[in-house]
């Protein structure tokens, strides 16, 4: 077992193994002007329930908190991995941009290193590490840790949430197990997870975990694994295999879950590389259900601007009045956010009124185009930019929400119209190497186009009813 243990001291260094030079770190990885820092903290800590060892503890609390309100939790096993903002994943610094642009909730991470013996059987390499028991452990002995020691022991200084839906936990290797066994031990405490280069082997029996959640009751959790083809391949078993396993049972059983696979060795560089779009996925908010009133509006939405169409002798998308189509979006547009809910019919609601503005081939498709130099204001990847003006450009009304991208399934692109000339476009990856679009800068700069619309069309509306007959 000690090979393992000075395995991870070694890789949480973030070493570079061919397989992994492609993984870099984004901006959101890096300290951005204007984003206030959070404060970390260093603590030891010496427990009853693993008795006999000692550990050190970090404590990051966000510049937004304010002590009145309860905060979100995220524990970190091999905590000093995670907390150096000098190694690969530089939790502080994603923490900073994240909270600050509002991706995900005022959050206090709890950064804890594993257990050292203080009196070690002996003075090999690895024998004062508690670590393999604590983390590969299938028990709840370490659920336990956390909730009756570590994070009363944290709520002495900081008001923390009580909300398992607000509760994550994140580890590397052996320590993705141990946060994906904590959330399965104890849904009632912990239902977010994030691993990397799970140890889903046999090194304490975790290899049965696919098997027992297949056979188990569905448990309210969420999960995303990081896994790389070229992962270890030892006396425990297959890395790679393992995780795939750990996919298809999440998948047989309809778990909100996320895999990403790449080529990577058993580092963190692909985790830390991707860490911002995995914490963006993690805290997403819950995907809202249709109800028979949204999908009766989007029907009656529907029906109102393929009759107008009709009545004019033209196809939808087809040269409609740009005027008057304009002026008809713009009194539907506080309704369209909320049918928005109720998919693929929104998809086709706005697809159709997209259309319908931007006219056929001979015209622009001005919805495209501008949201495409909204992008560009962003900084958008330009290439990601151009594939989204593609989308805006080719969604008809019988698309579904799911739209593949270069032959890629992973991208859901939902467009909402506003007018006919500013499509709201809302993209986020399922895959976490997609780039992700600020939909607060995005929404503001539409905003400003809606609003030059509007001027555009009075001042239409006041020459038609001043021009004489």
């Amino acid at each position: 077992m000690k090979t393992v243990v000075v395995l991870l001291t070694f890789l949480l260094a973030a070493p570079v193994f061919a397989g992994d030079e492609q993984y870099k770190l984004g901006p959101d990885s890096m300290r951005q002007e204007g984003v206030p820092c959070g404060k970390v903290t260093k603590f030891d800590f010496r427990g009853k329930i693993f008795s006999g060892t000692a550990r050190d503890y970090w404590v990051y609390v966000p510049a937004q908190y304010d002590g009145e309100k309860p905060a979100c939790v995220m524990v970190f096993q091999d905590g000093y991995g995670y907390v150096d903002v000098n190694r690969g994943f530089r939790v502080p610094i994603v923490f900073d941009n994240l909270i600050h642009k509002g991706q995900m909730p005022v959050t206090i991470g709890v950064f804890i290193n594993p257990g050292r013996l203080i009196d070690p059987p002996s003075n090999a390499p690895g024998a004062a590490s508690n670590r393999n028991f604590e983390y590969d452990s299938l028990s709840d002995l370490y659920a336990r840790f956390l909730m009756e020691e570590i994070l009363p022991e944290v709520g002495k200084q900081y008001k923390l949430t009580d909300d398992p839906e607000c509760r994550a936990i994140c580890g590397m290797s052996s320590g993705g197990i141990c946060a994906f066994t904590v959330a399965w031990q104890r849904p009632d405490a912990f239902r977010k997870v994030l691993s990397h280069v799970g140890s889903f082997t046999n090194i304490r029996g975790g290899h049965a975990y696919p098997s027992l959640i297949r056979s188990t009751e569905n448990k309210p959790i969420r999960v995303f694994l990081q896994g790389g083809s070229n992962d270890l391949d030892n006396e425990y078993g297959n890395w790679w295999l393992a995780n795939l396993q750990m996919e298809a049972a999440l998948k047989f059983k309809k778990y909100d879950y996320k895999f990403a696979g790449g080529t990577g060795k058993h580092s963190g560089k692909h985790g830390g590389s991707i860490l911002p779009d995995s914490l963006r996925w993690l805290w997403r908010k819950p995907d809202a259900q249709p109800t028979a009133e949204n999908q009766q509006q989007i029907q009656e939405v529907l029906d109102s601007v393929i009759k107008k169409c009709k009545a004019k002798g033209r196809n939808p998308g087809h040269g409609f009045p740009v005027l008057k189509t304009a002026q008809a979006i713009l009194k539907l547009k506080d309704r369209i956010p909320e049918m928005r809910a109720a998919d693929p019919q929104t998809a086709q609601v706005a697809a159709l009124l997209h259309d319908i503005g931007g006219g056929g081939a001979a015209n622009a498709k001005p919805g495209a185009v501008i949201t495409r130099d909204i992008l560009k204001e962003m900084k958008y990847d330009p290439a990601a930019a151009r594939r989204i003006e593609r989308i805006v450009e080719t969604h008809h009304v019988t698309n579904n929400v799911t739209v593949g991208v270069d032959d890629s399934p992973e991208w859901y692109v939902v467009l909402v119209a506003d007018t006919p000339a500013v499509v709201r476009l809302f993209a986020s990856a399922s895959a976490p190497n997609a780039p992700a679009v600020d939909e607060k800068v995005l929404l503001q700069k539409i905003n400003e186009r809606i609003a030059q619309l509007k001027e555009q069309l009075a001042k239409q509306q006041r020459s038609a009813e001043t021009s004489p007959e």
